[in-house]
């Protein structure tokens, strides 16, 4: 038996503090052993420190003051889950189906098992090959975006061996550079040719930093056909098709300078739907539904720029793009209402 233990004894101490309740710490000192309606004047610090004990135990565990500044809670409106009647933007229950739909699909698409060794995997434009990849999603023939490599030539000796001032080697080298010019692209647009859809054998050998590089490229793309509206980079639906596939390929988490690019592109995109929209108002206005119906099968609809925009800003956390959207939109139907207005 310790020196303490036959101390507390001897002094009539209590120091099995094993089935007391929770006190404020745990008991260093010796305390007196004392009974519980004990209201005496304490006669040693061990029978002070029994009536420090006791107090605290009848106090709270824990506290709080009140708040002097705090401000009485207000429920948010229910304005703020659902899109109003006079708001542009889709409502929050369509949206709600809209990302769960897309998470259920890449999920499947990252489920399904396929050959990787396939030979139609590799063929595909290099990643930094823009135009290239332009003229495979076209659905141009092989030989517009996998041309056959050239043979390197033997300098020509016209000029002592000096390939620098050689003609035909230079005009050689810009005909390598600008491998796919502007005016044959504008010629091409006008041959009808089936665009290539993204099938599951290629959205899967895709992987994730591919699909970044070739969404900034439909980013590139829309921004350059809303500019200059006579180059061949009209998006299409089946454009949009691919948005929606490579955006499968991507993690939840990204990088700032990966967030970055997907804002690009649904600014792009939103300012392709700005159009769109614009075009609508004015053909409802005109009473005319000729240019719509022509385009309806082949431009990139109202509708897919919206499951674009969806996924982006919903699935990725970008909600303050929606009050951009909002703004944006708005201020096209104010333009609209106000034609005279600068």
């Amino acid at each position: 038996m310790s020196l303490k233990r036959r101390y507390d004894e001897f002094n009539g101490v209590n120091d099995d503090t094993d089935d007391e309740d929770i006190s404020p710490g745990k008991q260093i000192l010796p305390v007196a052993k004392l009974p519980a309606d004990f209201d005496g004047d304490p006669e040693d610090g061990l029978e002070y420190l029994f009536l420090v004990r006791r107090d605290a135990k009848k106090l709270p565990f824990v506290t709080r003051v009140s708040n002097p500044y705090q401000s009485p809670t207000r429920a948010l409106p229910a304005t703020t889950l659902t899109a109003s009647p006079s708001s542009s933007l889709p409502s929050f229950q369509w949206r709600e189906v809209c990302g769960s739909r897309f998470k259920h699909f890449k999920n499947n698409l990252r489920q399904t098992d396929i050959d990787l060794s396939s030979p139609l995997l590799k063929s595909m434009p290099a990643k930094k090959e823009r135009d290239h990849w332009w003229a495979f999603l076209s659905g141009k023939p092989d030989a517009e975006w996998n041309p056959p490599k050239r043979p390197k030539s033997e300098p020509s000796s016209k000029f002592g061996g000096m390939r620098g001032f050689d003609p035909y080697v230079a005009d050689m080298e810009v005909d390598t550079v600008l491998r796919y010019d502007i005016e044959d692209s504008l010629s091409a647009a006008s041959t009808a040719t089936s665009p290539r859809e993204p099938v599951p054998s290629i959205i899967q050998s895709i992987d994730e930093r591919m699909a970044l590089h070739l969404l900034m490229y439909f980013a590139h793309w829309i921004n350059q056909h809303l500019s200059k509206p006579d180059l061949p980079y009209e998006p299409t639906e089946s454009h949009a098709r691919w948005i929606f596939a490579l955006l499968t390929r991507l993690d939840d988490e990204l990088s700032a300078d990966d967030m970055n690019l997907l804002r690009n592109l649904a600014r792009a995109v939103l300012d392709f739907l700005k159009t769109r929209h614009q075009e609508t108002m004015v053909e409802a206005s005109e009473l005319s539904t000729d240019v719509e119906g022509k385009d309806s099968d082949q431009r990139m609809s109202q509708r897919s720029c919206w499951i674009v925009l969806t996924i982006i800003i919903d699935g990725w956390k970008q909600r303050d793009l929606w009050l951009e959207t909002e703004n944006a939109l708005r201020s096209v139907t104010t333009l609209e209402r106000n034609p005279t207005r600068a």
